[in-house]
């Protein structure tokens, strides 16, 4: 659009420069506000200034009808009565029309006025007849300026253009105050943002350090890992027991790092399995640590990380190591008298004809000193089993060593009229074993189930694998062992309620002993039971292509 029409007589006179400078002065007050008010208001009174009445209309979002933003030159009745002509919202008012067309318009006379037959109430509150309407078309606001005068000749061509300048000013004043009302918000944005995220960083900083000092200040050494073995945590106990600097070891996985190669294994295991597993490291200066690795997982995901809790045991394993010595070496010493009793006891009827109470006597000694010979040779052959003295570990049949020891027992079993079966549907594979241990694990939980199965039962012999593993299975239909028994049945020492013939005595050691032979064969052992409902007793051992 043109600042004037090129017809001579629309050019700017002497006054009108004095008008284009004042506005240009104008514009550079409004550019430099960043209020949208505070524009409007200025702009009202500049136009005020000219002798004309002004008003601003801005587009009410929430019903979509305009409303008086701000005025100059105008009496209170004649606003009042504007606002309420233009109060609702509808399609057919001159600011609405402005807008949808965004092209000016000027009324010369409202009282004659057909288009917007409501603007001649105007005409009744002041002495005006001449309406100018521009749009005000900004992105983020829509509004709509008028300019009213008492004749059409005082909005002549040459104010017109100077009140269009003014508008397109107002207008881009406005949008220039939204962006920077915009920037401002999302600066305040930021910086709460920043705040927030300052305030939380400063929090988990605190809570890192707390966590920190809690894990520093534990008595165990403690390491966690993520779901691939890389290190995540570590406290200075850690670095004691592996004499290392935790700190950097952060990021680096196990294999990457000096730690032990047992530990690694271990971690590794875990890994694999997604499960806890426990076991021991040895460091060469003779330290030993219990190991007991857990995953950490929410619900039902898979785990994220790995927690190795570390146990210095060194000193029960030094008293255990001074427990065995002292064990084998009274067990060996108690040997020689045992069998001088036995022998002694046997020749009393060699000096000369007793009576029955004496015959009595002698044969109670021989019998405990029997009971006694068998702990001493149990608690050697513990002692042995655990030292791993004496183990040779070759490729075995499992399946021929329990026929055997089902031969061994066949008569025992006859004379109570029990059943021994042997159920086996399979070649199966070698294991790794000692064989005459091997024989004494079949033969002991076979004596187990014979002792406690009453008369005209049953015991079946089972085996069979896996890809990894031989499981071999004894079953019987005897009295069950009672539920409070189950989690102690292979302690040293422990007995449970007697069976149910009254005629099982002994040592306490036969099940411990079957327990740790199949553990230093790298294998496991456990039992399944009920009252009178039978027990099984099962063991795994690994097969001979498998490293123990």
């Amino acid at each position: 659009m043109q600042l004037w029409p090129s017809d001579d007589r629309c050019r700017p006179k002497r006054g009108e420069y004095a008008r284009l400078y004042a506005l240009q002065e104008l514009a550079l007050r409004l550019n430099r506000s960043f209020d949208q008010h505070a524009i409007m208001e200025q702009a009202t009174e500049w136009v005020a200034g000219l002798g004309l009445g002004v008003a601003i209309l801005r587009l009410r979002p929430s019903d979509n009808s305009f409303q008086i933003e701000t005025s100059g030159g105008l009496s209170p009745q004649t606003c009042a009565v504007l606002q309420a002509l233009l109060g609702t919202a509808h399609a057919d008012t001159l600011p609405e029309y402005v807008v949808r067309h965004q092209q000016a318009i000027l009324i010369e006379d409202i009282k004659s006025e057909e288009r917007f037959a409501e603007l001649r109430d105007l005409a009744q509150s002041d002495d005006f007849r001449a309406i100018l309407a521009l749009p005000l078309l900004a992105s983020a606001h829509t509004a709509v300026f008028m300019a009213f005068s008492a004749s059409a000749h005082d909005l002549d061509p040459a104010t017109t253009n100077i009140l269009e300048l003014l508008a397109s000013q107002i207008a881009l004043a406005i949008e220039n105050a939204g962006v920077v009302a915009e920037l401002h918000r999302r600066t305040v944005q930021l910086e709460q943002r920043h705040s927030q995220l300052r305030r939380a960083y400063d929090l988990v900083a605190a809570e890192r350090r707390l966590l920190a000092t809690v894990l520093d200040s534990a008595g165990g050494a403690l390491l966690v890992t993520d779901a691939h073995g890389s290190v995540l945590l570590g406290n200075q106990a850690l670095a004691q027991v592996l004499g290392l600097d935790s700190d950097r070891l952060i990021g680096l996985s196990l294999r990457e790092t000096e730690v032990p190669a047992s530990l690694v294994a271990l971690m590794q295991q875990a890994l694999i399995c997604s499960e806890q597993h426990t076991g021991e490291i040895a460091f060469p200066d003779g330290r030993v640590f219990h190991v007991n690795i857990a995953p950490v997982q929410l619900l039902d995901q898979p785990a994220h990380a790995y927690v190795a809790l570390f146990e210095d045991v060194s000193y029960f394993k030094r008293l255990d190591v001074l427990k065995s010595q002292f064990v084998t070496t009274v067990s060996h010493d108690m040997k020689s008298p045992l069998n001088v009793i036995t022998s002694y006891t046997e020749l009393l009827e060699l000096a000369g004809p007793l009576n029955q109470e004496q015959a009595d006597y002698a044969n109670r000694i021989i019998t405990s000193v029997h009971r006694l010979s068998a702990l001493v040779s149990d608690l050697l052959d513990l002692a042995r089993i655990e030292g791993r003295v004496g183990l040779r570990l070759v490729p075995c049949d499992i399946t021929a060593l329990m026929r055997t020891t089902v031969d061994d027992y066949r008569l025992l079993a006859d004379e109570k009229r029990i059943d021994l079966l042997i159920r086996t549907t399979q070649a199966l594979p070698l294991v790794w074993g000692d064989e005459s241990r091997l024989r004494q694990v079949i033969s002991n939980l076979l004596s187990n189930a014979l002792a406690y199965t009453p008369c005209d039962g049953a015991i079946w012999l089972s085996t069979e694998a896996d890809d990894q593993r031989v499981i071999m299975r004894i079953e019987d239909s005897g009295v069950g062992i009672d539920p409070y028994d189950v989690p102690h049945i292979f302690d040293p020492f422990y007995r449970g309620h007697p069976a149910q013939d009254g005629n099982s005595k002994g040592t306490g050691l036969g099940l411990a002993i079957v327990k740790r032979i199949v553990e230093e064969h790298g294998g496991a052992i456990g039992v399944e039971s009920a009252i009178n409902g039978g027990s099984t007793f099962w063991f795994t051992l690994p097969r001979a292509g498998d490293e123990i």
